[in-house]
């Protein structure tokens, strides 16, 4: 429950491994130290450590759409709004809502763009518009708007100098004068406010980060150390005339940069510079130019360096390829967070640091990114309770009382005990100290060793006391305590020691006179010992000279082990492998050059050795270089005992074995990729034995044969060939298996599953062993069916073309234009291909050369004169491509100088991808098709004169025919008109004339009736007779 009461629930999350491991909880305690044990129904006990709470961490959440979309988190930003947008290195961009904790994602749309140009983002910078730059890995760089959601790309164009300089855009910045700055992997560009156009500075390595320090811009790079960039100075905004100052490593100043690959750079109020390298943290003093470099012989557990912050009270944060740690500047000191704290784990990315507008720290690697504020963060004050878990003489644990004292006899003389701190916070990280009152002289500080053992203890008294640290450093002085008394040997009891010195005494008197006679004797053997002792020790001598002189200049490192641990002396080739002096190695112990993850290695064969358990034991583990460097080294432990079997000193023999291990792990990348190609090869890949029986084989081989692999291993590999092509290769499988030849390569035919056939084409290998010995045959299987099908259907055309080329009338010429076919065609490559000309039996037959003769014959001369030249610039755009073909009429010369008519016909040849390969001539002999087409041209004058005489001599014809009919129509006219005038006026008077003759007939009748009536007839008859003399004249006027 919250202050102001509200209760927050902690539940279970399939999608967290890290949630409560079930909802249905049966108890729940908090112990001492503030942690809370939660107990399930079947899923166990959940340990909760309120400390982690401190880290609030967000991770993807495949059930979750609003959660973060991608773990790989690369960048931080903060815009005017107070949202917090997060770069992902394959998810795009997310706008985070610190309030809500919800996530929303912008990603690239191929069809948009306005949309993000990649979804791996590498940096992140807000402006104070509320804008958002994003740099992406492949996609250049992006301004967004977030009010439209909109994108603006700017990307390298190769056309273009005045664009971004490379697309991978790795950190971005503005300058105090407003001017943006993009890193990227070429080096970097500058956008001036306003501008469109990008000004770009090369670099010879990749840009990582940007820090103004006073005037100038300082650059830390991918391998290239540091540059800095004056901007007070004019001449920095040219790239031209722009100079560099450069910080780097130089491996002859102790007192350089330790490292050339820098991730981050901070200023502190002091004036001190400090940079994150792949090689510690660096502290740059400007006032004396010196770097102070912390590594992990400082306790830092990591010193890949990846991201730099710095609080408010002068803490440095710094994030690490091994956790998250907390630097104070003032005592030196390291405090490493790791995800045991409620970290996102281990592991963090570049860029992903940020510090919020509110003090937040923003941290982000390879499995989300967690928020926490750095001055909020508690300590665990509490120090731990600590007990003694075990007492064990020689390994084998023994009951005791913490209360009371536990006894031992003289000869239980290896004894270990273990101890526990009580504080389950982070119980890996509980430190130690012990010590044993009445032996050791002073504290043993442990670490986090959580054991000690001692071996021969003299008879007395003693207290084991123990005290221990929780993971945050609060110790517990008063710790706990066991007392231990160890009874002596009968003989070292006074009682013994007294008696025996009287009974020494009665002995010396007794015997003193026998001394006195025996004296003389004594000194003659004591001679004869010292003459043995002297040649003893001169052997001695040159032992300890060769010894000596193996010691010095053995190939190998050695050093002497005190039984405690100290180191007595190392030779000097163990100086060298470690960078360090003999008396840095004799302070520093084996203990304090070992990496701190293998600190426990081989401990426990060393107690044995020292036990007698065993004699010497060989071990490999890591050792810190003085330049801060991990190398591997094999030790070989041997211990020199006494007469009595009590170990005097320890050999220790150490070879580097750095090389060796990494080519143990690039023998292990390989045989990853192997297996890789092995397993997705596009062609079968087969392992056999000498003895010929398949032992392995690919996918593929199952596809192409219809055999799994365990059917094919039961099968003898002659029976997959076809019977008739089993001996094509016998003779060179049996040299191949005698290791006579390494590989070789044979095709033929194979039999499926399903009984149908197939070619292939196998490549056998011999692998061999060291001492080259062969071990298996590597075979190589590809299906070539359709292939042989290609060369022989490309046989049978080649063989009906040359058939044809051979046995045409026709002559053909081949010009071959090689691999050249696309090459400009100056003058020397056109005679040279009209210089290699090919041409066919019938082509030699219609010149009358012979092959040999021809080979020696220039192409021009056998062309006429006149007709040189005619189609040369058709043939050129043909071997040029801009034309398919062409035909020409020319005359050309025989041997024997006579002349013919031939028409020639050039196509061209092209390949597959359009390249001219080829030219094909074909000239056809046309002289007797001229000749005729001569004669018919003579033929057609002679009938067109003919013809022409003919219709001069038809055309007077017609003329007069014409002018006879022309005559002969003019009087059938006349007739005609007469003709149609007699039949007219024939009509025209008959009728008038017919009717007066009816009414001169009834006339007479008519008067004598009535007068008056015959007067009208009468006048009606003089009508009559008028018309018709006005009709006859006026037929006769037409």
């Amino acid at each position: 429950m919250s202050p102001g009461g509200q209760f927050s629930g902690i539940h279970h999350n399939p999608a967290d491994p890290e949630s409560l491991s079930n909802d249905n909880t049966f108890s729940v305690l908090q112990d001492r130290s503030g942690i809370i044990w939660i107990g399930t129904l079947s899923a166990g006990i959940n340990k909760l450590s309120l400390d982690t709470l401190q880290f609030r961490t967000y991770r993807a959440d495949a059930s979750n759409p609003n959660s973060l979309p991608s773990n790989h988190v690369g960048a931080f930003a903060e815009t005017t709004d107070g949202k917090i947008w997060v770069g992902t290195w394959e998810s795009g961009l997310a706008r985070f809502d610190p309030a809500r904790g919800a996530f929303t994602q912008y990603k690239n749309d191929p069809e948009n763009p306005n949309s993000l140009s990649g979804d791996l983002v590498m940096s992140l910078y807000a402006d104070s518009d509320g804008t958002l730059w994003v740099g992406t890995l492949g996609g250049g760089l992006n301004h967004l708007d977030p009010r439209t959601g909109q994108f603006t790309r700017y990307q390298n164009d190769p056309s273009n100098p005045a664009s971004l300089l490379e697309n991978q855009v790795t950190y971005i910045t503005r300058d105090p004068a407003g001017r943006l700055w993009v890193g990227n992997f070429a080096g970097f560009s500058r956008l001036d406010p306003g501008a469109q156009d990008f000004v770009n500075y090369p670099l010879p390595a990749p840009a990582t980060t940007f820090k103004m320090i006073g005037d100038e811009l300082w650059i830390g790079t991918w391998g290239g150390g540091v540059y800095r960039l004056d901007l007070s100075d004019p001449a920095s905004l040219d790239p031209a005339k722009a100079t560099f100052s450069t910080l780097a490593h130089d491996p002859d100043t102790p007192n350089s940069l330790s490292q050339d690959g820098v991730w981050a750079i901070v200023q502190s109020p002091d004036g001190l510079v400090w940079l994150a390298t792949e090689g510690g943290l660096n502290r740059y003093d400007p006032k004396t130019s010196q770097f102070k470099a912390y590594t992990e012989k400082d306790e830092l557990r990591n010193a890949t360096i990846l991201g730099l912050l710095q609080d408010k009270n002068g803490f440095l944060w710094l994030t690490t390829n091994n956790g998250l740690a907390k630097f104070d500047p003032q005592a030196e000191t390291f405090q490493v967070f790791d995800k045991s704290d409620g970290l996102q784990g281990n592991e963090f990315n570049s860029n992903a640091y940020f510090q919020s507008k509110n003090g937040d720290f923003y941290v982000g690697g390879v499995s989300g990114f967690s928020i926490f504020n750095p001055l909020s963060l508690r300590q665990n004050e509490l120090p731990p309770s600590v007990v003694i878990t075990n007492f064990s003489v020689f390994n084998t644990s023994q009951p005791f009382n913490p209360a009371e004292a536990i006894r031992l006899y003289y000869d239980q003389n290896f004894i270990s005990f273990e101890f526990a701190a009580l504080d389950f916070h982070d119980p890996r990280n509980n430190q130690y100290t012990y010590k044993l009152e009445g032996f050791d002289e002073d504290w043993v500080q442990a670490g986090t060793r959580n054991y000690a053992s001692y071996t021969n203890l003299p008879g007395g008294e003693y207290t084991f006391r123990v005290r221990a640290a929780n993971s945050d450093g609060i110790w517990n002085e008063t710790g706990t305590m066991l007392n231990l008394t160890v009874t002596p040997p009968f003989w070292q009891t006074w009682p013994f020691q007294l008696g025996l010195l009287l009974g020494v005494v009665s002995l010396v008197i007794a015997g003193f006179q026998w001394r006195v006679r025996a004296v003389r004797e004594q000194n003659a053997r004591l001679q004869a010992v010292i003459d043995e002792q002297k040649r003893v020790e001169a052997e001695l001598r040159e032992s300890e000279v060769r010894f000596r002189a193996m010691y010095e200049n053995a190939a190998i490192g050695i050093s002497l082990i005190a039984p405690n641990g100290r180191v007595l002396a190392v030779n000097p080739v163990l100086v060298n492998l470690s960078g360090r002096s003999e008396a840095e190695l004799i302070e520093l112990g084996g203990q304090g050059i070992t990496y701190p993850d293998d600190r426990n290695v081989g401990r426990q064969e060393f107690h044995e050795v020292l036990s007698g358990a065993r004699d010497s034991y060989q071990v490999e583990k890591r050792y810190v270089h003085k330049d801060g460097r991990v190398q591997w080294m094999r030790q070989s432990i041997s211990a020199v005992r006494d007469t009595q079997g009590k170990p005097l000193y320890l050999v220790v023999v150490a070879e580097d074995i750095d090389e060796r291990k990494r080519a143990v792990e690039e023998l292990r990348e390989s045989e990853a990729r192997f297996k890789a190609m092995f397993e997705n090869a596009a062609v079968g890949v087969a392992l056999m034995s000498l003895d010929r029986r398949i032992v392995q084989i690919n996918p593929t081989v199952t596809e192409i044969t219809g055999y799994s692999a365990e059917e094919i291993a039961a099968i003898s590999p002659s029976d997959l060939v076809v019977e008739e092509d089993r001996a094509i290769d016998r003779e060179l499988f049996l040299e191949l298996v005698d290791g006579k030849r390494d590989q070789y390569l044979t095709e033929k035919r194979y039999i499926r599953k399903d009984g149908s056939l197939f070619w292939g084409r196998v490549n056998f290998a011999l692998v061999r062993g060291e001492a080259g010995k062969p071990l298996y045959i590597v075979g190589i299987i590809e299906d070539i069916t359709e292939e042989m099908e290609a060369e022989r259907t490309l046989a049978e055309s080649e063989a009906r073309f040359r058939t044809l080329y051979d046995s045409a009338e026709m002559g053909i010429v081949l010009v071959d234009l090689g691999s050249d076919g696309n090459l400009p065609l100056d003058d020397a490559r056109f005679n040279h291909l009209v210089a290699n000309q090919r041409l066919n039996p019938a082509m030699q037959r219609m010149f009358g050369y012979a092959t040999e003769e021809l080979q020696h014959t220039s192409i021009a001369s056998l062309i006429y004169p006149e007709d040189v030249g005619i189609d040369r610039q058709e043939f050129r755009q043909l071997l040029t491509g801009e034309i398919d073909s062409f035909r020409v009429e020319k005359r050309f010369v025989r041997k024997d100088g006579s002349v013919f008519w031939g028409r020639l016909t050039d196509s061209l040849a092209r390949t597959a991808d359009g390249t001219p390969s080829m030219v094909i001539g074909i000239i056809e002999d046309i002289t007797e098709e001229k000749r005729a087409a001569e004669r018919l041209a003579a033929q057609e004058a002679e009938h067109r004169r003919l013809l022409e005489q003919r219709i001069a001599e038809r055309t007077d014809e017609l003329n007069l025919a014409n002018e006879r009919l022309r005559e002969k129509a003019a009087q059938d006219a006349v007739t005609a008109e007469r003709t149609r005038l007699a039949r007219d006026l024939h009509d025209a008077v008959t009728q008038t004339l017919f009717s007066t003759t009816l009414i001169a007939d009834v006339l007479p009748d008519i008067w004598a009736l009535n007068p008056d009536e015959g007067k009208r007839r009468l006048e009606e008859v003089r009508q009559l007779t008028r018309g018709a003399l006005a009709e006859m004249r006026t037929l006769l006027v037409e």
